[in-house]
């Protein structure tokens, strides 16, 4: 029980940092920094905000992952049993994850080398590029925590965490063995009993 709380907690809480920390920049930061400062004060300023968001965002993907998985295949019985909610979320993530990787692999990147050479048109290029994928990215978050949060209960197919009715598929399985067992146990000791009476033969009333 506790590396289970412990699984969803860290999911929970990496995936708040993240399209959080999205959110904060792209629908709050950008607007002010596009106000306040010209090109060369904001350029850097983005450059360096990214810098120090973006390890965070690694960590972020890496417990994402790990905690995910281990969920899947630890609690929930693998990926044919878990819910359709839940092949959703991993699908959308794979994309936000793969559309990170390309943020900081090109654009970010590109940015960081304009902005030390002073660059400022291509560093504003880069930019755009930066936040249009964060957009996107920011959009698919919050769909993936909405699949997350209602999924289980808008009828999807399989629409429990397990896929089977039972957030907990293993102590259910467990639950309905143990009633099948105590109902055959029961149903051997009364056709044993039945049999004595039987081999008995009838009681004295009825033969008279």
């Amino acid at each position: 029980m506790t590396l289970s709380v412990l699984a969803i907690s860290l999911h929970l809480l990496s995936a708040v940092l993240w399209v959080g920390g999205m959110f904060f920049a792209h629908q709050v930061l950008r607007p002010v920094a596009v106000q306040q400062f010209e090109p060369p004060q904001r350029l850097p300023l983005w450059s360096q905000v990214f810098t120090r968001f973006f390890p965070w965002v690694w960590l972020s993907v890496l417990v994402l992952l790990a905690s995910g998985y281990w969920m899947v295949f630890k609690l929930f019985g693998g990926m044919s049993a878990v819910g359709l909610h839940v092949h959703i979320m991993q699908g959308l993530g794979w994309l936000m994850v793969l559309l990170y990787m390309h943020l900081y692999f090109a654009p970010f990147r590109r940015l960081k080398e304009a902005v030390i050479t002073e660059q400022w048109p291509e560093a504003a290029k880069q930019l755009n590029q930066i936040r249009t994928i964060v957009g996107i990215n920011l959009s698919l978050g919050l769909i993936v925590i909405a699949v997350a949060a209602g999924g289980r209960y808008v009828g999807l197919p399989g629409a429990a965490w397990g896929g089977r009715g039972d957030p907990r598929p293993h102590s259910g399985g467990a639950r309905v063995r143990v009633c099948n067992s105590r109902s055959a146990r029961g149903a051997r000791a009364g056709g044993g009993r039945a049999g004595l009476r039987g081999a008995a033969g009838p009681p004295p009333h009825a033969k008279a």
